[in-house]
C-alpha cells in the first residue's frame, strides 16, 4: 500500500498548492473561527477623526440594504457619519427602508430627483460630507464591525496617511447578517478572501486591487473632484489613479485585515467580471487618458484571460543598456545565451559585457573567437568566485544608463524583452526590474518574484505550472515584490550606485536579495514583469530538497548576515500579507495551530538509536521544507505522505539523523497540520507536518554531517519504516 501511494505521490507532487483566486473554503472558515478573532486592535484612540461613509443606493433588496446600513451603525468606532444617497430608485421598498433610518443619529438620507448612475449619486453624497476622511461603500455590501476603528487605529500610528485600504472577502448573494447578539456575517456565507500586499503602485497600474474598503482624505477628494460619469463601471479605479496624483506612495496605508464583505450577486463583478463588459473598455480608456495626463511613454495592452490591461512602458530615448554576464568555464551555455540575445533583441542601443573570473585557456580562446566583430566586451580577471565582485567589475566597465545583470544560463525567447525591461526600469519610483523565468522546454516557473518567508527568501510559485493563473493574477500581471532574482535583474545605473551596488560580502548567495533590500530601503519599488518570459537553464532538480552540504552551510551563514544587515526585513515582507503561509511559496492562508505555525522555542528530545529493520524496502514521500541554522541550533520543518492523510495523521512519527559513520539519533517531533499537504491532496486532514529544534553540538563530533530521515509506524504499530531524504544537518 505504501509503495503504491509513493508512486501516486510522485505523480502529483507538482500539484503542491496550485491555487488561483480561490482559497479552500474549509481552511478559510477555520481561519475565521480561530485566527480572525485574535487580530483586532483595542483601546482608546487619542486621535479620532470623523469618517464619512458615503453609500449610493439604487434598487437593492430590503435585506441587503438593511445589512449594509446596520453594519455601519454597529461599528465599534463611534465617530462616523453615514450618508445614503438614493439615486431615484424605482423600487418602492427602497424608499421605505431608507425612511426607517432617516431620523437616526449620524445618518443622513438624500433623495435624488433623477437617476444619475453611481458616479453622480456618489458625488451628491460627497458634497454633503463633514468628515476628515471619506469611505466609499456599495449598498449591498457589509463592513466588519471593527472596520472604521482599524482605519482610525492606523491613522493614530501615522496621521500623514491620505489613503487607506484593507483586505476583503466575498459573501453569498443570499447571505443575511446575524443580528442576534453581536452583528456578524455567518461564517458559512464568507469565501474568496483577498489578502493584499502593502501599497504596490505597479500592481495597481494593472488592476484595481485596493478596491474595498478604501478610505480617503476629504481635502484631496475635493481637489480631485469626485467621480467621473464617463468612466462608470470603473469609476473608482479612475478616481484612485487621479487621487494618487495629489499624494505620494508613502502616504498610502494598508490594514491587513478583512474589513469589507463584498456581496457576490449574479449581476455584479464580484460574481463574474463579464457581467459588466463595458467596464473593461472603460478601464482601457481611463488608463490611456492617465498615460496622457501623466506624460508617460507607455501603451495599454490586454492581458489574456485576466480581464485586465497592463501598462507597457517604453524608453523612447533609447538610452544604452549594458548587459553584464558573469561566466566561467561555461562556453556552450554562454554561447547559447549570447546567440539568443542577438536573435531576439530589437532594442537598438545595448552592449554586452562578459566578466570571466578564471576560465581555462581553451575556453578563453573560444570566447574570443566567438565575440570577434561583435559588440561584446570580454573582461578576464582570475580570482576566487565572488558573484558580487564580478557584477561590480562589469558595472565599472559599462557605459550604459541601465545595467542588466544576466546569468549565462539564460535563454531569451521573444522580441521586445529588453524594451519592456528598460521602459519599466526608467520609471522614477522603480528600483530593480525582473522577469519571469521558466525551466527550459516547459511551463514550470523557476522565478516570478521573491518572497521573504519565515524560512528566508524563496521564489514564488517555484516548479508550479505557469499555464495556470495563481492568486489574483500574481503570475500574469506586474506585481511589486520585495526582491527579484539576480539571474535577470535590471536597474538604473544611478540607483545602483546610490545604494552601493552589490555587497561583496555576499560572494555567492543573497547578493541579489541584499541589493533589492537596499533599493526598497531607499524608497524604490522592485517589480517583476510577467510579460518578459525567459528560460533559465539551471538544473530542474536543484532546489530546496537537493542542495549540497557546503551550499546549505553557506546559505545559512549568508542568510544570517542578510538579516543582520537588514533587521527590519527579518520575518517581514510588505508585499506578502501576514495572513498567508510563512513556510510556502503559494499564497495559502496562515493558520495558528494548523498548517503554518509558531516555530518551536524549546529543544526537541533526542536519543541514540539503532535501526534494526530494513529501510530500503519501503518508499513513501518525505518532504523537507527547510533546514534553518540559528547559531548552534538547527530547525527542520517538513511533512510526509503515504497515501491517506487521515491514516497518516495517526501514525507514530520521528525524525532520524544518520551520521557518515552510521551512528543514528532518533528525535521527537512537534506535529502540526500541514496546509501544503492538505491542499496538495485536497483533504481536510493533514496532521503530517513536523518540526524539530536541536543543538547540533550535541551530535557526535566524529561525524561532520547527518542525513535526515523520516521514520513512521506501519499499518501495524510494530512495523517501522524510514525514508531517507537528500537533506543533511551540518555540524
Amino acid at each position: 500500500m505504501i509503495r503504491r501511494a509513493a508512486r501516486k505521490a510522485k505523480r502529483i507532487i507538482k500539484r503542491i498548492l496550485r491555487i488561483g483566486n480561490y482559497q479552500n473554503i474549509d481552511v478559510f472558515r477555520q481561519w475565521i473561527e480561530e485566527v480572525e478573532p485574535t487580530v483586532w486592535n483595542q483601546g482608546v484612540l487619542s486621535y479620532a477623526p470623523l469618517i464619512s461613509v458615503v453609500v449610493p443606493v439604487y434598487n437593492v433588496s430590503s435585506q441587503m440594504l438593511r445589512d449594509c446600513i446596520d453594519s455601519v451603525r454597529k461599528q465599534t468606532y463611534e465617530n462616523w457619519e453615514l450618508i445614503l444617497v438614493d439615486d431615484h430608485s424605482s423600487w418602492e421598498d427602497v424608499r421605505q427602508v431608507l425612511s426607517e433610518y432617516s431620523d437616526m443619529p449620524k445618518i443622513r438620507v438624500i433623495y435624488r430627483e433623477e437617476n444619475g448612475n453611481i458616479s453622480e449619486a456618489t458625488n451628491t453624497g460627497l458634497a454633503q460630507v463633514q468628515g476628515e476622511f471619506i469611505a466609499f461603500m456599495d449598498c449591498d455590501d457589509v463592513l466588519a464591525p471593527q472596520a472604521l476603528y482599524e482605519v482610525a487605529y492606523l491613522l493614530n500610528e501615522n496621521q500623514e496617511l491620505d489613503f487607506i485600504y484593507s483586505d476583503e472577502d466575498k459573501i453569498t448573494e443570499e447571505c443575511q447578517a446575524n443580528r442576534e447578539g453581536k452583528f456578524a456575517i455567518p461564517v458559512k456565507d464568507r469565501h474568496t478572501p483577498f489578502f493584499k500586499p502593502d501599497w504596490s503602485p505597479d500592481a495597481f497600474m494593472c488592476l484595481n486591487y485596493t478596491n474595498h474598503l478604501s478610505v480617503y482624505r476629504t481635502e484631496i477628494v475635493k481637489e480631485v473632484g469626485g467621480l467621473r460619469t464617463k468612466y462608470n463601471g470603473s469609476q473608482d479605479y479612475d478616481f484612485v489613479l487621479r487621487f494618487m496624483e495629489h499624494t505620494t506612495n508613502r502616504r498610502v496605508g494598508h490594514v491587513d485585515k478583512i474589513l469589507y464583505h463584498w456581496r457576490e450577486r449574479k449581476e455584479s463583478v464580484a460574481y463574474d467580471p463579464n457581467s459588466k463588459p463595458y467596464a473593461l473598455e472603460v478601464a482601457k480608456k481611463l488608463k490611456e487618458e492617465m498615460i496622457t495626463r501623466r506624460g508617460l511613454h507607455a501603451d495599454v495592452e490586454y492581458v489574456d484571460g485576466e480581464y485586465q490591461y497592463r501598462l507597457v512602458y517604453h524608453n523612447d530615448t533609447n538610452e544604452k543598456v549594458s548587459i553584464i554576464i558573469p561566466s566561467k568555464d561555461n562556453f556552450d551555455i554562454l554561447k547559447h545565451c549570447l546567440a539568443t540575445i542577438a536573435e531576439f533583441t530589437d532594442y537598438p542601443n545595448y552592449e554586452v559585457i562578459i566578466v570571466d573570473n578564471g576560465s581555462a585557456q581553451d575556453v578563453q580562446d573560444k570566447i574570443n573567437d566567438y565575440i570577434a566583430g561583435k559588440n561584446i566586451h570580454y573582461i578576464y580577471e582570475k580570482q576566487t568566485f565572488n558573484f558580487s565582485h564580478m557584477c561590480n567589475i562589469g558595472a565599472e566597465h559599462a557605459s550604459g544608463k541601465y545595467f542588466l545583470f544576466l546569468n549565462d544560463d539564460i535563454g531569451i525567447l521573444h522580441q521586445g524583452w529588453l524594451d519592456r525591461l528598460t521602459g519599466h526600469a526608467a520609471q522614477e519610483h522603480v528600483g530593480a526590474v525582473g522577469a519571469k523565468l521558466l525551466y527550459p522546454d516547459s511551463t514550470d516557473i523557476q522565478h516570478d518574484g521573491v518572497l521573504n518567508l519565515t524560512c528566508g527568501p524563496s521564489h514564488a510559485f517555484s516548479h508550479m505550472d505557469d499555464a495556470q493563473s495563481y492568486y489574483f493574477a500574481r503570475n500574469r500581471v506586474e506585481y511589486d515584490w520585495l526582491a527579484v532574482t539576480g539571474a535577470c535583474l535590471m536597474v538604473d545605473r544611478a540607483k545602483f550606485y546610490e545604494v552601493g551596488g552589490f555587497d561583496e560580502e555576499f560572494p555567492v548567495a543573497y547578493n541579489d536579495i541584499d541589493l533589492c533590500f537596499k533599493l526598497a530601503e531607499a524608497g524604490y519599488y522592485n517589480v517583476c514583469r510577467n510579460d518578459v518570459i525567459l528560460y533559465h537553464y539551471e538544473s530542474v532538480s536543484r532546489g530546496l530538497d537537493n542542495q549540497d552540504d557546503e551550499k546549505m552551510l553557506r546559505l545559512a551563514m549568508e542568510r544570517s548576515k542578510l538579516y543582520k544587515n537588514h533587521p527590519a526585513f527579518e520575518g517581514y515582507d510588505p508585499f506578502y500579507n501576514r495572513n498567508l503561509g510563512g513556510y510556502n511559496i503559494s499564497f495559502s492562508i496562515q493558520m495558528q495551530g494548523a498548517g503554518d505555525h509558531e516555530p518551536l522555542q524549546t529543544e526537541s528530545s533526542m536519543e541514540d538509536f539503532v535501526i534494526d529493520f530494513d529501510t530500503e524496502s519501503i518508499n513513501f514521500m518525505a518532504r523537507i521544507n527547510s533546514v534553518e541554522y540559528l547559531n548552534s541550533l538547527v530547525r527542520v520543518v517538513g511533512w510526509f505522505y503515504t497515501g491517506s492523510l487521515k491514516v497518516d495523521g495517526k501514525r507514530d512519527l520521528y525524525l532520524v539523523l544518520r551520521g557518515e559513520s552510521g551512528k543514528c539519533y532518533r528525535v521527537d517531533v512537534e506535529r502540526f497540520v500541514s496546509e501544503e499537504a492538505r491542499r496538495t491532496y485536497d483533504s481536510r486532514y493533514g496532521n503530517v507536518g513536523f518540526e524539530i529544534l536541536i543543538d547540533k553540538n550535541k551530535l557526535d563530533p566524529k561525524d561532520q554531517k547527518y542525513q535526515i530521515g523520516v521514520m513512521i509506524s506501519g499499518d501495524k504499530r510494530q512495523d517501522w519504516f524510514v525514508q531517507w531524504t537528500e537533506r543533511w544537518i551540518l555540524r
